[in-house]
């Protein structure tokens, strides 16, 4: 089952998901929201995750539960969700996920970690039958905001890869169906984490759509873009700035460097620093480039620091090409680095000159 939260203004909270007046035959697994007797499960804005309700029988039933939801939904904080179940005698067809990268196969029993826009190849693995006697339906259940990941070439066949694009959790579903039209009883799933390389002290995600054209795709969109400033420079600096067109900077002995780059929003932009200096600040800006007649922009900006999440701004409005939203400062230190947001949208076209406003705590 999955929980979306479809705020563009808060954070969803999850407190207690429970079944009540169930039989024997359900159970639940709650996977990312197994802490809850802890803390609450903190669901970002337009974000989505998922658990399951297990139902195995013993006798033919009917059997029946509650599911309830308790969260700070403020219309519906308490939700109860009926359920049912009727025992059949019949043979399900198991079946397993092997999963490689380049080849190089993966354990599959745990959560698999991958960089941002790795493609894995996936493969249907029949536990009794011939995979020849099978039908095989692949789908991601759950995925993170802004990811237009797929499966290519065919979600439904034996072979099938797919490009993790943004960073987040993934979760892969495979189902088998037999020559008799009978399913998988139980779905074999693969849990996949995107995130930077721990190696890379500064890591930066945006991603973005127009508002018209809520999925982008190739030479379709708009075309938005990460600046990304040293201390020494403006933003339209020839040494001292990163962006498409600067892909790759020599810093103070560190590397700063695009990583990906896209005109239609299709995929992320992704930039990289390692080796910054202690005690620097680096200005990071969002350009709108090219409206291509779609009007205005969501844009979203993900920050990492030693692969470790720490400032994400979601849906973040640019209406005019050639705004400049100025997205905050990355205060570098060895020790404490941090985050300063400043969440200004300029008027200024990046090669102007001119250096970015001064910056006060």
């Amino acid at each position: 089952m999955t929980i979306e939260n479809c705020s563009l203004a808060a954070p969803l909270q999850i407190f207690e998901i429970e079944l009540i007046d169930a039989d024997d035959a359900f159970t639940l697994s709650l996977g990312p929201l197994s802490d809850l007797d802890d803390e609450p499960y903190v669901l970002p804005l337009l974000d989505m995750t998922d658990f399951a309700v297990h139902y195995d029988p013993t006798d033919p039933g009917p059997h029946t539960a509650t599911l309830r939801l308790f969260t700070n939904d403020h219309r519906h904080n308490e939700v109860f969700i009926p359920i049912t179940g009727q025992a059949a005698a019949v043979d399900c067809p198991p079946v397993e996920i092997a999963a490689s990268i380049d080849g190089t196969a993966l354990d599959t029993s745990s959560m698999v970690t991958v960089e941002p826009l790795t493609q894995v190849d996936l493969q249907a693995v029949a536990v009794d039958d011939g995979p020849e006697n099978l039908d095989y339906l692949w789908s991601l259940i759950t995925r993170p905001f802004r990811a237009y990941a797929h499966f290519s070439p065919d979600p439904n066949s034996l072979e099938t890869s797919i490009q993790f694009d943004v960073t987040g959790f993934f979760r892969v579903e495979l189902v088998a169906v037999n020559s008799d039209g009978i399913s998988t009883c139980e779905p074999a799933l693969l849990d996949v984490h995107v995130a930077p390389d721990p190696d890379q002290e500064i890591f930066v995600q945006l991603i973005w759509n127009s508002i018209l054209l809520p999925e982008p795709e190739p030479g379709e969109g708009n075309d938005m873009e990460i600046h990304y400033v040293h201390p020494s420079g403006t933003w339209g600096s020839e040494q001292w700035a990163v962006w498409a067109d600067q892909p790759e900077q020599s810093w103070d002995g560190g590397l700063a460097r695009m990583e990906n780059t896209d005109w239609w929003g299709e995929y992320p932009e992704l930039l990289s620093h390692t080796g910054p200096v202690s005690g620097q600040n680096y200005d990071l800006g969002v350009y709108y480039k090219h409206d291509f007649g779609l009007g205005p922009s969501e844009a979203s900006v993900s920050v990492f620091f030693h692969g470790e999440l720490v400032y994400d701004r979601r849906a973040r409005r640019v209406d005019l090409e050639d705004d400049l939203w100025r997205v905050g400062i990355v205060a570098w230190s060895d020790t404490s680095p941090a985050f300063q947001e400043i969440d200004d949208v300029i008027r200024q076209h990046p090669l102007e000159p001119g250096p970015p406003p001064p910056f006060q705590d």
